[in-house]
């Protein structure tokens, strides 16, 4: 079998073939059309071309997956890697979900497993040419704890988990942010492309940013996605993207590109912003890069829990040893919502 880009016309037939794997998933997002429209044919800066493959054979569909791309600026140049979002395989043709990913390894230089299903993490265990890389930890901070508490199943442990949350809120340290501007904005411009390097000093290969992926992920369907240029003492500092959820605020990307602002205190002004939103509960995000999880904490976020990350390299082009940036940029992290949400804080 040959993957095949599947026609955004195909509609019909992919939810069908997602409806029949997941039956449960009729109201799900995976079967949004506006959802499926950004995600697999509006052009994105790393894959100009449509981004969902299928097999099929004389019955129909046997496989579905999402190429969802991503690229890694190193000290060898770029590199590119992606990973598979609405993964499926039809239960007459088992394996077939495996061997469409399998197929699309050879559109990268690498390839991503970050988390999932327990049947997905089981399955990238099992692939003897994916390593486990590291993790990525989630870190969440309660902002207003009575609205957790109401949008929460109620059990006996609820009362516990209120008096937890408004410990881990009033633990947070308030750092003087004075030096500090964040100016909002409606679209990057290739003259914000500095504002997107990190200041990773080497100790991990970054993710790449260019401004036409924040003006992608600006365009997201489901979540209210806005930015902020930073700027600290004065001087141009980095970038702030946030998701506004319901209930929640995901931290999208965070970057600081000059080394003499505090990542920590970066983290701070992004939870004073998602707490202009008096409807909002909660604010998370997500990393696997330790300055960045360290940063996190630092500012008052409290690590919730893991998803493992596994990467395939078959051309070698990352150093064994180097770790790699792996955020809610990565495959649908930052817009998937469960409904009704399910917060990390409470």
């Amino acid at each position: 079998m040959r993957p095949e880009r599947l026609p955004e016309d195909h509609y019909n037939e992919a939810i069908e073939f997602l409806t029949g794997v997941f039956p449960r998933s009729q109201d799900a997002p995976i079967v949004s059309r506006e959802l499926r429209h950004w995600k697999y044919y509006v052009p994105h800066p790393f894959a100009k071309q449509s981004r969902c493959y299928v097999f099929r054979d004389e019955e129909g569909l046997t496989a579905h997956a999402g190429f969802s791309p991503v690229q890694y600026a190193t000290a060898d140049g770029i590199r590119t890697s992606f990973q598979v979002i609405d993964w499926a395989g039809a239960p007459r043709r088992p394996g077939a979900g495996f061997l469409l990913f399998q197929a699309l390894w050879k559109e990268a230089d690498s390839h991503l497993g970050v988390g999932g299903s327990n049947d997905a993490v089981r399955l990238m265990r099992r692939i003897p040419t994916l390593r486990k890389v590291d993790q990525m930890v989630h870190c969440a901070y309660p902002l207003r704890p009575w609205k957790l508490l109401r949008e929460s199943p109620w059990s006996w442990k609820s009362p516990l988990k209120l008096a937890r949350s408004w410990r881990w809120r009033l633990a947070r340290k308030r750092f003087n942010l004075d030096r500090w501007k964040a100016t909002p904005v409606e679209r990057v411009s290739e003259a914000d492309a500095a504002l997107l390097v990190p200041a990773s000093d080497g100790r991990y290969a970054p993710l790449r940013r260019v401004p036409d992926l924040v003006n992608y992920w600006l365009q997201c369907p489901v979540a209210k996605v806005r930015a902020w240029r930073l700027e600290y003492a004065g001087a141009a500092a980095g970038f702030l993207v946030l998701a506004f959820l319901r209930k929640e605020v995901r931290i999208v990307d965070l970057v600081v590109s000059r080394p003499s602002a505090p990542l920590a205190e970066a983290f701070s002004l992004a939870i004073d912003l998602a707490a202009h939103d008096r409807d909002v509960c909660e604010v998370s995000g997500a990393s696997s890069a330790a300055p960045v999880i360290h940063a996190m904490v630092d500012a008052g976020m409290i690590p919730r829990g893991t998803s493992e990350i596994f990467l395939g390299d078959p051309r070698k082009v990352f150093p064994p040893n180097q770790p790699i940036e792996v955020n809610l940029t990565i495959g649908d992290g930052f817009y998937l919502q469960a409904a009704p949400p399910s917060f990390l804080s409470f």
